[in-house]
């Protein structure tokens, strides 16, 4: 009841899973920190970390298919599977160091800093403020030009690769 699962419009670069987001209901006191703005905000951030880990399940289901195929496979093609297999592992390590860094480097840090043992929250106000902090925070980073760009790229590269996998 608190947890709705959302189909967004669908535009036409979308694929599947890009449609698809989550959002959690709050209620009375809550929703006095998580506002609907709060929780549209909340939405951006989920859906690049959810691109993310899109990504890694298509790169460690497409390992692991280039793993069970190079046993059971055709010898001639067994340098082409390991090779694919030792880039899809590339790549997997890749996006999962990437998920690591925003997740450390981000969220973590921009989270401590709202929970600094050394500055009490003083009332109420102050909480707001510096959830509004966090929240601003993290949509620097969602929010920048490049990061959207590079993450379109390395969705295009992994979609490219997953088709090249499936024609193997």
């Amino acid at each position: 009841e608190r947890l709705d699962v959302n189909i967004l419009p669908k535009q036409p670069k979308d694929h599947g899973w890009d449609v698809f987001t989550l959002q959690y209901k709050t209620s009375s006191p809550l929703d006095n920190i998580l506002t609907q703005n709060a929780m549209r905000r909340y939405q951006r951030i989920f859906n690049l970390l959810w691109q993310l880990k899109r990504m890694e399940f298509t790169l460690i289901r497409s390992w692991g298919e280039l793993c069970i195929a190079n046993r059971t496979g055709f010898p001639e093609l067994s340098t082409v599977h390991c090779s694919a297999s030792l880039t899809a592992n590339e790549m997997l390590q890749f996006i999962q160091q990437l998920q690591y860094s925003i997740h450390d480097q981000v969220l973590e840090k921009a989270w401590l800093k709202v929970l600094n043992p050394d500055k009490p929250f003083l009332d109420f106000e102050d909480l707001l403020e510096r959830h509004e902090e966090y929240l601003q925070t993290m949509l620097v980073f969602v929010d920048r030009d490049e990061i959207r760009r590079k993450l379109g790229e390395i969705i295009i590269v992994t979609a490219a690769f997953q088709s090249s996998l499936n024609q193997l």
